[in-house]
């Protein structure tokens, strides 16, 4: 569940060290999905998923004052192993890549849901400093 933090009104005085603390904070998280170590239970069979993730930035919101970076990936179970959420695992599947739940996965215990949310709380603390940084700069 991606987290929304509204900073509209303040474009305009900071518009320029705000794209530069987007930016820098989405390459962050998709960084951090790339190469951190996943929690115990989450499957890592392949490491696909973890070369898969993906940056985007909205163009069309920049014009409007609004800076919005994305950190996707288009593989379909990707949701299922990241979020741990059973009830979005691709049919192909058929139940038996459950991530956690099967031998043909890890074997181990279910994944820990919100995987992506844990490294969120820890951008909160990247995204003061690396704010810090930013104006120190200018």
């Amino acid at each position: 569940m991606p987290r929304k933090v509204d900073l509209r009104g303040i474009s305009g005085l900071f518009g320029s060290q705000l794209e530069t603390l987007v930016k820098r904070t989405t390459k962050q998280l998709q960084d951090e999905l790339k190469t951190r170590r996943p929690p115990i239970g989450t499957p890592e069979v392949s490491g696909v998923l973890a070369g898969s993730w993906q940056v985007n930035f909205d163009d069309i919101a920049k014009e409007k004052g609004q800076y919005i970076g994305r950190v996707f990936s288009n593989l379909d179970y990707a949701e299922a192993v990241t979020y741990g959420t059973p009830d979005s695992l691709p049919p192909s599947w058929k139940g038996e890549y459950a991530p956690g739940r099967t031998n043909k996965t890890t074997g181990t215990a279910a994944v820990r849901q919100g995987y992506p949310d844990l490294i969120a709380k820890d951008l909160e603390k990247y995204v003061r400093s690396e704010w810090r940084r930013i104006v120190a700069e200018d």
